[in-house]
């Protein structure tokens, strides 16, 4: 079982003014009333409709409750008011009592039948029931003879109906006990864990089971107390009537002092036993009031915690000396609004929590951001410095292409000037020599017509050579011509060839 703790705290009222005033103001906080102004915020009006009330045996959404109803409501819960000059309200309800049903029969027979209806149901009221002032005000809009003296008389005799209205007979009675049940925040316990409907069922069990003779008249589940977003668990408050169903005696602390006595026989210390005419003393009331939380406690357990694995124990001392638990005590019979643990400062704890983590969220983004700018400024020099290298590898690549391009080109021109020379060869290989050897014999010949002195003819022949010789490729053939005619030490072929030592690359004049 893991065990945790859980809050639940009596308040007693009775018709004193003062306590009668605490009790009306803790009823229209739990009915739900407007906020008042000035005491901030004490409940999500957004979430109204998560709220439920156990009352006359059924469940309804408090939302389902007018104004008018929820007054009349907190007339019937809450301690009446001192009624002075009891007889003459007496007699004013007798008097007028009689006038209404005088009222009804002439008005029944004029035909203003919702009129006498109306009447009837105003009489219907028994004396224990507060009558809504606001009802009047739907006799105006009934058709009705003598309208004003109607609703003057009906006006005075429900004056007098309420004044009347569960009179105790002494004003120190207690006349209504109201309880507070939740789980304090920390331990997570969300009406997905407990439903609000049990909060409400474990209390009127508890009820029933150990002061079945006093009337439950209502018990309220809150789940509005919280933010739109969350879920911190739900509430409840009972309002338990101090009249006793048999006796019709105001008794319930002496009913509940001997409930207590008897769980301490069967369970406690016979010397812890309180006195049984309901008069205690200081030390009896705190022995009075740790056994009777003994009680709860121990139906809780049974009945809500237990069977899903919880254990409701009591605070330990250093946890009721914190100085939280203290505060919390002191302000335990304040009106919800003045006290230090509510909605409005936990609302402004949440909202200061959520501005530290936006703060913090703030500033690590503002680091990350300061990190992001000294990246950018690296990447940007890195960038720089890499735009310089391209420029140069642009550069680079555009020389080298330039390079390839010429070798490329001078390749080609060489590739075509092969295929020229192949060709050229080719045909040497078939007309090269028989030219030589024709240039030859006329060389020779050349001698021979000068040895004879024919030098017109041998002229002749010389100029046939050189225009023959000029024709002549490749250049290779040019050196075997050219030594021909260096043979013979013909002058005028000499001078019209140049010819290499190595008989390389010959020209023609």
């Amino acid at each position: 079982m893991k065990a945790i703790t859980m809050f639940h705290r009596r308040f007693n009222s009775n018709s004193t003014p003062t306590q009668r005033k605490k009790c009306e103001s803790s009823l229209a906080h739990t009915l739900r009333f407007s906020q008042p102004e000035g005491r901030g915020l004490q409940w999500r009006e957004e979430l109204a409709d998560e709220n439920i009330i156990y009352l006359n045996g059924d469940y309804h959404k408090l939302t389902d409750f007018t104004v008018d109803d929820k007054q009349s409501l907190l007339f019937e819960v809450a301690p009446p008011l001192p009624v002075h000059n009891k007889k003459k309200h007496q007699e004013n309800r007798r008097k007028y009592k009689l006038k209404i049903k005088k009222a009804i029969e002439s008005e029944s027979r004029k035909g203003n039948i919702q009129a006498a209806e109306f009447m009837r149901l105003i009489m219907s009221y028994s004396d224990d029931k507060h009558i809504s002032y606001s009802k009047l005000d739907k006799f105006s809009k009934l058709e009705s003879t003598r309208k004003r003296q109607r609703e003057k008389m009906l006006q005075t005799y429900v004056e007098a109906h309420n004044k009347l209205v569960n009179k105790v007979m002494h004003e120190n009675s207690l006349y209504v006990q109201e309880g507070l049940f939740r789980f304090p925040l920390k331990w997570g316990i969300t009406t997905d864990v407990i439903s609000k409907e049990k909060y409400i069922d474990v209390v009127k069990d508890f009820l029933t089971k150990n002061f079945g003779d006093y009337d439950i008249k209502c018990i309220v589940c809150h789940h509005d107390e919280r933010e739109l977003n969350e879920d911190v668990g739900a509430h409840s408050h009972y309002f338990l009537s101090g009249k006793n169903n048999v006796t019709n005696q105001y008794d319930l602390h002496k009913t509940q002092i001997s409930v207590v006595n008897q769980f301490i026989i069967n369970k406690g210390e016979l010397t812890d036993r309180l006195p049984n005419n309901g008069k205690l003393n200081l030390k009896q009331t705190k022995i009075f009031g740790e056994y009777f939380q003994r009680m709860f406690y121990e139906h809780v357990n049974k009945k809500l915690l237990n069977p899903i694995g919880l254990q409701a124990t009591f605070a330990d001392a250093t946890e009721k000396k914190s100085e939280r638990r203290k505060q919390m005590n002191r302000e335990a019979k304040l009106p919800k609004a003045l006290r230090k643990f509510n909605l409005n400062s936990r609302s402004n704890e949440l909202a200061k929590k959520r501005l530290d983590e936006l703060q913090q969220k703030i500033s690590a983004e503002h680091s990350e951001l300061k990190a992001l700018d000294n990246n950018l400024e690296q990447q940007q020099a890195a960038l720089h410095l890499n735009v310089t290298q391209i420029q140069e590898a642009k550069f680079l690549l555009e020389h080298y292409a330039t390079q390839a391009q010429i070798s490329y080109e001078d390749l080609k021109h060489q590739e075509g000037r092969l295929i020229e020379l192949t060709e050229q060869m080719k045909i040497l290989d078939l007309k090269g020599g028989n030219a030589i050897a024709d240039i030859c014999r006329k060389i020779y010949s050349v001698s021979a017509l000068r040895a004879r002195g024919l030098d017109t003819k041998a002229q002749e022949f010389i100029e046939q050579i050189l225009k023959e010789f000029a024709s002549l490729e490749p250049s290779l053939l040019n050196n075997v011509c050219g030594a021909a005619a260096r043979a013979i030490n013909e002058e005028s072929l000499i001078n019209g060839l140049t010819v290499s030592g190595n008989f390389d690359n010959p020209t023609i004049k």
